[in-house]
């Protein structure tokens, strides 16, 4: 099993300008075994990834954030400057076709819960990518 301090264990960068939702969002990537760093802008976040030592392999990005960009430039971004990272983009307020997003990122409508989070994240790893989860509504199984 990975310790939190393993070179090898996984980094994700949690970008979120409300604090309590960026604590609940890191807690849960966290439960999942990564190494949880966390940001409220873009900028924020641009200088944190630069500075790593190690990749980072996952983004959680919130579209809608205060600073000179917003989430979905972020997601572009580090899609540009660090393609193997796994993007995920969350927001209450806009949503985006899988044709909008960076190759290979889920977009996740907020309000969502744990259990949500924790399928886009598995699902950015490990199945098919869709482009989009749908949203609480359409599937209310995962709405824990």
């Amino acid at each position: 099993m990975l310790t939190r301090h393993s070179p090898d264990t996984p980094i994700a960068a949690i970008v979120e300008d409300m604090p309590v939702l960026r604590v609940q969002t890191r807690e849960t990537v966290e439960e999942l075994g990564f190494d949880a760093r966390d940001a409220a802008t873009a900028t924020e976040a641009i200088s944190m990834i630069e500075a790593m030592t190690r990749p980072l392999s996952l983004l959680v990005t919130d579209v809608e954030m205060p600073g000179d960009r917003h989430g979905l430039a972020l997601a572009w971004e580090v899609h540009d400057r660090w393609p193997v990272t796994r993007i995920l983009i969350v927001s209450a307020n806009k949503s985006f076709a899988a044709e909008q997003l960076p190759p290979g990122a889920l977009f996740l409508a907020k309000p969502f819960g744990a259990a949500r989070l924790q399928a886009c994240v598995h699902a950015l790893f490990d199945g098919p990518r869709l482009g989009f989860m749908p949203s609480p509504s359409a599937r209310s199984d995962l709405t824990k």
